[in-house]
């Protein structure tokens, strides 16, 4: 089912607890503005966090990570073929195909 935000406001509650997420088009400019944060997020992250004893920098790696799974899922397809180019650049995917 696809709909716009507009539509889905004008459903009652309850069918919109129901749907859960809204997965809107992205395209244009939209598009590669969240290309171009996820790609700022990418090259700040710290690939490696799940390596660390420190329990802060674990728990910020976490907290990143958490933040680009959502932009890559959001973003799709594209979102996900740069995440994979960045995890293999920073050693961590050497085993994913692109």
């Amino acid at each position: 089912m696809r709909m716009s935000f507009r539509e889905f406001l004008e459903l009652d509650k309850e069918t919109q607890r129901q749907l859960g997420t809204i997965n809107e088009d992205l395209s244009g400019k939209a598009k590669d503005q969240k290309l171009k944060t996820l790609e700022t997020l990418l090259q700040g992250h710290d690939w490696w966090w799940f390596m660390s004893d420190d329990s802060r920098s674990y728990r910020k790696g976490q907290e990143q990570q958490s933040k680009i799974k959502r932009l890559v899922d959001f973003i799709g397809k594209d979102g996900m073929k740069l995440y994979k180019s960045y995890g293999k650049k920073k050693g961590v995917m050497e085993m994913v195909k692109s």
